[in-house]
């Protein structure tokens, strides 16, 4: 939560909305973290930002890319890894259950893990081949050597066909979509250079095919037929638990099954309000909301004071929400005839059954109300007392008028429209021209100076904004 507010540098008017500075200390565990900043206001909530970093201390992190047989009893494997304690080479060692295979060193260039670790450069890879293990299909596992604080990690295992000209593949990730779950993964036939078919089958039955021909670059390099064996799919799924199977088809016949993994479907929409932007009796609501079930956009319906208002298509283009769907932004205005506290609550509507959500409660205040402003100086030269400041009516943008008395008697006035920056950006929606400056010729002795803000909408009555006293001599 914020702990220390102050006036921003450059704005001497501590009055209004201050700027909120936030210091924070986190336990954080070692190795790689992102860390986000969010601003909460009840329901609603936007994101200020994230940067990743690298805590110091801990185990080296780092993924086995691929491991495939070379056919000439060895196997190759491919990945990366560092340690977050040190800018030391890591060793990687390979095993098939407790028999070490053999390992190689991570100081292959790899500008992807440049790009996400800029402070280890991009001489993270490792590629070698191991001595393979007697059998048929194992499991090949590496690990990155530790050379801190913290132990060898694992970085994953792949299961190997050892087999003469065996098909080799995997499955690489299973994944909710909108209107299904995505497949993706790879397969070579090492024995042809043709082209492998595949068949996704769900709880048992085969949904789809398709030709693994799609380019992978974790494959650059392994096999003499290229790097084009990728395939990705989307079966249809219904909401619940679902078994995801692959099998593997070679030109030169038979099948072979790469792999299944379980996933879960279904759910209610998810959404966001990302910025609530307030002006006079006016308000702008934005975020995103998305159901994983569909491709479809999530329909919003709005309720001000527990009455439905509107509803709003989440169709607007996103291309940074979950499921890359390319859409779910949405933009709601809301017009308050009354001023005053509203209850506003936004729901995302489900289309599959499952229950609706909702996304936001938020309480909006809408101006209204008596003028408020600020006394900035009250100096004098000789005889003259300069009287500066600034003035706003909530329920107008237009420059208030404003009345100085001294000693209680009305001494002058005028309207509050000098430019004033920094009030405009303090308070979005009125403009800058509401400051006011006036200089006032006053005879000798102590004199009470009160400036008075007039209300020019609303109905509401004018407010003192402050009294200061001056002694002329």
């Amino acid at each position: 939560t914020a702990s220390r507010t102050g006036a921003q540098v450059g704005q001497p008017e501590p009055s209004g909305p201050a700027v909120t500075w936030y210091e924070a200390e986190i336990p954080v565990p070692a190795g790689q973290q992102s860390l986000c900043a969010s601003v909460v206001d009840g329901a609603a909530v936007r994101r200020i930002g994230c940067q990743t970093y690298i805590v110091p201390g801990g185990s080296p992190i780092g993924a086995l890319d691929v491991a495939v047989p070379t056919g000439d009893g060895r196997v190759r494997v491919r990945g990366w890894a560092l340690d977050p304690n040190s800018a030391q080479r890591l060793s990687v060692h390979i095993y098939s259950g407790s028999t070490y295979l053999g390992g190689g060193v991570a100081d292959q260039r790899r500008n992807d893990i440049r790009d996400a670790y800029p402070a280890f450069g991009a001489r993270r890879g490792f590629d070698f081949v191991v001595d393979a293990p007697t059998g048929d299909i194992r499991s090949i596992c590496a690990y990155a050597i530790d050379v801190g604080v913290g132990n060898n990690t694992r970085l994953g295992c792949r299961n190997v066909d050892l087999r003469p000209n065996a098909l080799t593949g995997e499955v690489t990730s299973v994944g909710q979509v909108p209107g299904g779950v995505l497949v993706t993964g790879w397969a070579v036939d090492p024995a042809s250079d043709d082209e492998v078919r595949v068949t996704v089958s769900v709880d048992g039955t085969p949904v789809a095919n398709r030709t693994a021909r799609e380019p992978r670059v974790e494959l650059e390099g392994l096999f003499a037929s290229g790097e084009n064996h990728g395939f990705s799919v989307v079966v249809p799924a219904g909401a619940g638990s679902h078994n995801i199977c692959v099998d593997a088809r070679p030109a030169t016949g038979g099948s072979r099954r790469i792999d299944c993994e379980d996933t879960v479907v279904g759910g209610s929409p998810v959404g966001l309000v990302e910025t609530v932007e307030e002006r006079l009796d006016r308000v702008t609501i934005r975020g995103w909301a998305i159901d994983p079930d569909t491709a479809s956009p999530v329909v919003l319906h709005v309720y001000v004071d527990g009455a439905f208002r509107t509803a709003v298509w989440a169709d607007e283009p996103r291309n940074d929400l979950p499921f890359n769907i390319g859409t779910g932004g949405f933009t709601i205005p809301l017009a308050f005839e009354q001023a005053g506290l509203h209850d506003v609550r936004v729901f995302a509507i489900d289309r599959t059954g499952d229950p609706s959500v909702m996304v936001a409660k938020l309480p909006i205040n809408t101006r209204s109300g008596t003028p408020f402003g600020r006394i900035q100086e009250v100096s004098r030269q000789g005889q003259t007392v300069t009287v500066r400041g600034w003035a706003i009516d909530p329920d107008s943008p237009a420059p208030a008028p404003v009345h100085v008395y001294v000693d209680g008697e009305y001494a002058g006035g005028g309207l509050a429209n000098n430019v004033r920056n920094n009030i405009a950006n303090r308070y979005p929606g009125y403009g800058p021209r509401h400051g006011f400056r006036f200089d006032l010729v006053l005879a000798p002795g102590n004199h009470q100076v009160c400036v008075y803000a007039l209300d020019i909408a609303g109905g509401h009555r004018s407010a003192l904004l402050e009294c200061s006293q001056v002694n002329v001599p």
